[in-house]
């Protein structure tokens, strides 16, 4: 896809910035807004009376809202309803994959934590 060349940005990107640099800078910042935000948003699970169920909407929303506008302005898929669809299927599989690894991690905790406790 690179041709044999290193892009630090896609070349969509860079046609729209007018140069190279313009798209990095452009990318960076957009990185670091999204990273700001996906951590700011792990407060929700703090939250401890709300329901898992609330706290995991909430927090896929926020991350989605988040998400998706920077792909598509930093050109991370095609802009197709092709590229939408895949982008939002692989995107829900991974947080869903990420999900169930820390659910079943914490409850594995838990269950340790109670075992200890009846000791």
């Amino acid at each position: 896809m690179g041709e044999g060349n290193y892009y630090p940005v896609v070349p969509q990107l860079i046609g729209y910035c007018d140069s190279e640099i313009n798209a990095v800078v452009i990318q960076t910042l957009c990185s670091l807004l999204y990273g700001c935000i996906c951590a700011a948003a792990s407060v929700i699970w703090e939250i401890d009376n709300w329901s898992l169920l609330r706290m995991t909407i909430t927090h896929l929303a926020i991350v989605s809202l988040v998400t998706f506008p920077i792909s598509w302005f930093m050109w991370w898929m095609p802009h197709t309803l092709g590229g939408i669809l895949s982008y939002f299927s692989i995107f829900m599989l991974i947080y869903t994959i990420i999900w169930v690894g820390q659910y079943l991690a914490i409850k594995s905790k838990i269950r340790k934590m109670n075992q200890q406790l009846k000791q």
